[in-house]
């Protein structure tokens, strides 16, 4: 919590130091284009592969998430490219070998690519579905700026931004991909995958700035997705709210921050509806009047916030259930002073206090 503070104190002053530059005038303009990777012709494909092939390299995993031993294993282990002889694919090793291309019809793929681009002013940003390398970016950036400055259209920076609308894996340099180590074996559409998305990137630039709002699209969308129902069935509370234990103080440990900690039996979790507040602290100088805590930021210390914590653990009778509620960085030991916490009513339920603590 401390390092989360004090980052987002620097990040809002380097926010504010911004003011001098921002304006209330703003052009946007944007384009849109889908195209079917698998329909396209040789000629638009420009080297692009026919279909997707994921590398065995993929399996090895990225640095530093290397499991041992499939890391370290070839064909498994990184770099350890193929001759790259007679195949599209260049360089990667192919995951089960043919028996990928068999058990895996194209259309199983990602194949529909959705390229966006958008103008904000100078800021001229195109979104890929790829998770593209910072390298792959640069020259993806690099061509865009070129068409904008051909089109004398006033561009200042360019941004790549990837994983919009979809995900096709890693668009990696033909150097980067010639290695083979996971971003290459993840590069599904071979190592003309960059060139080709740099020049997707920079006519699609071209043309929204001629054409501002172009749109390529397809007349509809169909999706096919498996769904599930996650949230808990309903069950009707019986029980009342208890105390199961008073509050005590659990000391810093190992990977643990302090915090005082309360044990709570209270509705059952259909039905304690955590999206809404529920959980707050109060506190009283003379232990009999209460009122709500706030912090060194003079923000309510509740469940709004980043102190409170509430656990569920686990069932009990009469449509109840049992929850550990525990308050982070708590305020230092004021002489005289109490605290207690307050549960917001659910379900029928009064508000509840604990017992108070110092």
């Amino acid at each position: 919590r401390r390092i989360g503070l004090a980052l987002a104190e620097q990040a809002w002053q380097l926010f504010t130091t911004l003011d001098a530059q921002l304006t209330d005038q703003v052009e946007l303009t944007s384009a849109q284009r889908e195209l079917d990777l698998l329909a396209l012709s040789p000629q638009q494909r420009g080297g692009l592969c026919q279909r997707a092939i994921v590398g065995t390299a993929t399996v090895g995993a990225a640095k530093n998430d290397e499991v041992f031993p499939i890391s370290y294993l070839p064909p498994f282990q990184r770099g350890w490219p193929d001759d790259g002889d007679d195949d599209c694919h260049g360089e990667k090793r192919w995951m089960l070998s043919a028996l990928q291309a068999w058990g895996l019809a194209p259309e199983r793929y990602p194949h529909r690519l959705a390229i966006s681009a958008f103008r904000i002013n100078q800021l001229l940003v195109v979104g890929l579905p790829f998770e593209v390398t910072f390298e792959a970016g640069n020259r993806m950036a690099a061509a865009v700026q070129s068409t904008a400055e051909e089109l004398r259209a006033g561009v200042e920076q360019v941004v790549i931004s990837s994983h919009t609308n979809g995900f096709f894996g890693y668009s990696t340099t033909g150097e980067e991909y010639s290695a083979q180590w996971y971003e290459g074996g993840h590069t599904l559409y071979g190592p003309q995958t960059t060139p080709f998305l740099t020049r997707q990137a920079a006519a699609l630039a071209g043309i929204m700035l001629q054409q501002p709002g172009y749109a390529e699209l397809p007349s509809q969308w169909q999706f096919s997705l498996a769904s599930a129902q996650y949230f808990p069935a309903p069950v009707p509370p019986q029980g009342q709210r208890v105390q199961l234990m008073p509050p005590h103080f659990v000391d810093a440990a190992a990977n643990q921050e302090l915090y005082w900690q309360w044990q709570l039996l209270d509705v059952n979790v259909s039905a304690i509806r955590l999206h809404e507040p529920l959980l707050a602290v109060e506190y009283s100088d003379d232990g009999k009047h209460f009122q709500p805590l706030r912090d060194a930021q003079n923000t309510v210390v509740d469940d709004q916030g980043l102190d409170l914590q509430i656990i569920h653990d686990g069932p009990s009778d009469a449509g109840m259930a049992r929850y550990f509620l525990r308050w982070y960085n708590p305020q230092i030991a004021v002489p005289g002073r109490w605290f207690r916490f307050r549960v917001a009513a659910r379900e029928g339920q009064q508000v509840f206090y604990s017992s108070a603590f110092r």
